[in-house]
């Protein structure tokens, strides 16, 4: 399934199901994630903001596994 999203909707995705999201706005947006439990995602995104380039395959795979996560597929495209 495909969801466009416009200003204040939300979607919910829950866990252990492969989802994925992608900015496509031609101004600057926000985000708002609410987790529970937070623990190992917030951990992950931790790690991901001390990045100073994006990952290679290799090391986003590397990082996803160690907080419980697994990259499924190529990059998302959008058009």
């Amino acid at each position: 399934m495909k969801f466009t999203l416009r200003p204040g909707d939300s979607l919910f995705a829950p866990r252990m199901i492969p989802h994925v999201w992608a900015y496509v706005g031609d101004k600057p947006g926000t985000l708002l994630l609410a987790v529970q439990p937070s623990g190992s995602l917030e951990e992950f995104f931790m790690k991901s903001c001390d990045m100073i380039r994006p990952p290679t395959p290799q090391e986003a795979e590397k990082l996803f596994a160690a907080h419980g996560m697994k990259v499924v597929g190529p990059p998302l495209t959008v058009s």
